[in-house]
């Protein structure tokens, strides 16, 4: 970066502004933030203001997360993230991280509680995005997001439990799940997906674990929590 400019309170890093000349000789101001360091979106417009023309901000990455009181192992063994390949991170034998896609879109999922030291178990799911797949790109567009579900591709599945299944199905439900522990979700789905038919052939011995909540939700409950009760009005 050509100039860069780090402010802090309270001993921790809340804004940094970095430029960059381009290939057109100009340098462009490039802000690095994160919203939740501002307890509420007002907070966030008037120090932008304070330096400069928010509306005139367009936004070049953005991370949309929510975390899950759950082990990861857990998540590994019922997620499936369709079309994305899959990179398992480790520390010794222990799963610590699951990358599901690359730039410009990632899903960066991880044991959130290991990188917190703290007790958990505390997963967090995490959808970053980059440029042309950010969905809405103007600071002026952030309440936006009040609508926005960026986890809706995202799949949680597990080998069904109900007692009716026939003694085929209970067979192949069992096996799902020896396969979905050992190699994961995505890893089970991926071997099985060929002709782009899991989900439809496993039908009837798939369902949605009931201890996963729903993302979403999650996600919109702390962003309401970030806007209101400020005038969403920019």
């Amino acid at each position: 970066y050509g100039n860069v400019l780090i402010l802090h309170k309270n001993g921790k890093r809340y804004l940094a502004f970095y430029t960059e000349p381009n290939k057109h000789g100009a340098s462009p101001l490039r802000i690095e933030l994160n919203p939740t360091d501002f307890g509420k979106f007002n907070n966030l417009l008037t120090t932008l203001e304070s330096i400069i023309l928010a509306n005139m901000l367009r936004i070049v990455r953005i991370d949309h997360a929510v975390d899950l009181e759950l082990p990861l192992d857990l998540i590994h063994q019922s997620l499936i993230a369709p079309r994305k390949r899959l990179e398992e991170k480790y520390t010794a034998t222990k799963l610590t991280g699951l990358y599901f896609g690359g730039k410009p879109e990632l899903y960066n999922i991880y044991d959130k509680a290991l990188k917190l030291k703290t007790p958990g178990p505390l997963t967090r799911v995490e959808l970053r995005q980059y440029r042309h797949k950010v969905p809405y790109n103007q600071f002026s567009q952030l309440p936006m997001y009040l609508n926005h579900n960026p986890f809706a591709h995202l799949k949680f599945i597990q080998p069904s439990e109900n007692s009716n299944l026939t003694r085929g199905d209970k067979v192949i439900a069992d096996s799902l799940l020896l396969l979905m522990k050992e190699r994961g979700a995505q890893g089970v789905y991926k071997h099985l997906n060929s002709d782009g038919r899991f989900l439809h052939r496993f039908r009837k011995v798939l369902e949605k674990p009931l201890y996963i909540p729903d993302l979403d939700s999650i996600y919109q409950a702390d962003l309401r929590d970030f806007f209101e009760p400020n005038n969403l009005s920019i």
